[in-house]
């Protein structure tokens, strides 16, 4: 079996999450809550605000670290760490990506490429905590 190059780039950001600090984190205030189990509302125009809200929130929080951004994208490639703040988990698998989704594409935004390029790696993530979200960085291989 041969896994995908986007498979062995995220064990390889794993990896390198394990070991290394990151070069820079932002803390970020939103309340990120699952969306498949969202019980307050499922109305597409609901979601919508709130996928809008963070996304700009997070674009405009990580504007002041572009230059540290582009730079360390100009000496290699980027892993960026996504963590879901909260008082119980979400599960991994599905749930958890779905939540962050607006946040990494603010990232995305922020950083000028998209989601998918290559040469930055996300790791969706979460720790049980006050409610939030952060952003870390970390030089990824060149």
């Amino acid at each position: 079996m041969t896994l995908s190059n986007t498979a062995l780039r995220r064990l390889a950001a794993l990896e390198l999450l394990s070991t290394e600090d990151p070069l820079f984190a932002v803390a970020l205030p939103f309340r990120v809550e699952s969306r498949a189990n969202d019980h307050r509302s499922n109305h597409w125009g609901v979601r919508a605000k709130t996928s809008k809200a963070q996304r700009e929130g997070t674009y405009l929080k990580l504007s002041s670290h572009r230059l540290r951004i582009k730079h360390a994208l100009a000496v290699g490639s980027l892993v960026v760490r996504v963590v879901r703040v909260a008082p119980t988990e979400l599960d991994s698998h599905d749930n958890l990506g779905m939540a962050l989704k607006s946040i990494t594409d603010g990232v995305a935004d922020a950083i000028g490429l998209n989601d998918r390029d290559e040469s930055v790696t996300f790791i969706a993530d979460s720790e049980v905590g006050p409610w939030g979200a952060r952003v870390e960085f970390y030089e990824g291989d060149s």
